[in-house]
């Protein structure tokens, strides 16, 4: 089939053959390219937002235990400057805890809205911990809380903080496979598109430099038998040219 081909594309091989051939894959070739490249920049903006907030979502992980941590040392302390400085510790945990909440999950404009519907289900699962945690620490800042206030307030931050745990590690999980899929995505597309350019490269050896390589054997062939011809002929010629001359002497 592919000697049918050469044998088509050598007969009627045009320089402006060639130029169409050869600008049609350098375009195919370009606009791989460039695809590519959007593609990649466009998965490169994601995992930059997605990294903070896997970073972030596990620093909350680790937030909320410190505020278990210092509820028990609230209701355990009995010395008043210690107290305060518990109390300074836990107001400044909750600010940061509290903040990063609201933003880590904010989704953008872009982002795969089936994704975030499951995510949306997952926080409000969560926030049946964080706000009763939340405000569990609230009341321990304040200095004039009871000590049966406090113990309440400290069995709810206890209570709820499994729960919290739990539910963030799913969150986080999926936060990773979503992340992980854009990558393997990309990763798919680049081997296609890579395959594809390969392909492409391919055809013009075939179809493009191999009917030029046969095209150009020809006319070298070509033009050395001419020249044979032509060396032929100036022999005989030249033996023409001496015979008469011979004759002429004899005569």
């Amino acid at each position: 089939m592919f000697g049918a081909n050469f044998k088509f594309l050598s007969a009627d091989f045009r320089p402006h053959n060639v130029k169409w051939f050869y600008r049609g894959a350098l375009l195919a070739v370009a606009a791989l390219t460039i695809t590519s490249q959007f593609y990649l920049q466009s998965v490169m903006e994601t995992q930059r937002v997605d990294s903070p907030r896997i970073n972030v979502s596990g620093r909350q992980r680790m937030l909320s235990q410190k505020l278990s941590k210092l509820a028990l040392m609230v209701q355990r302390e009995s010395h008043v400057q210690n107290l305060e400085s518990i109390r300074y510790q836990i107001r400044q945990i909750q600010n940061e805890w509290s903040t990063a909440h609201t933003k880590i999950f904010q989704p953008r404009v872009d982002e795969d809205s089936k994704f975030w519907q499951g995510i949306r289900v997952d926080l409000a699962e969560l926030e049946l911990s964080f706000r009763p945690m939340l405000e569990a620490t609230h009341q321990l800042i304040d200095p004039n809380i009871s000590n049966a206030e406090l113990r309440t307030h400290v069995d709810v931050i206890l209570k709820h903080e499994d729960a919290y745990l739990s539910k963030m590690d799913q969150i986080v999980e999926k936060f990773e496979s979503h992340a992980q899929g854009r990558v393997d995505r990309l990763i798919s597309a680049e081997s296609a598109i890579s395959l594809i350019m390969l392909g492409i490269l391919l055809m013009e050896a075939l179809f493009i430099f191999e009917p030029m390589h046969r095209t150009l054997l020809a006319k070298m062939n070509a033009l050395r038998n001419a020249k044979a011809r032509a060396e032929d002929l100036a022999i005989v010629a030249e033996k023409t040219e001496h015979g008469v001359l011979i004759a002429n002497e004899n005569l």
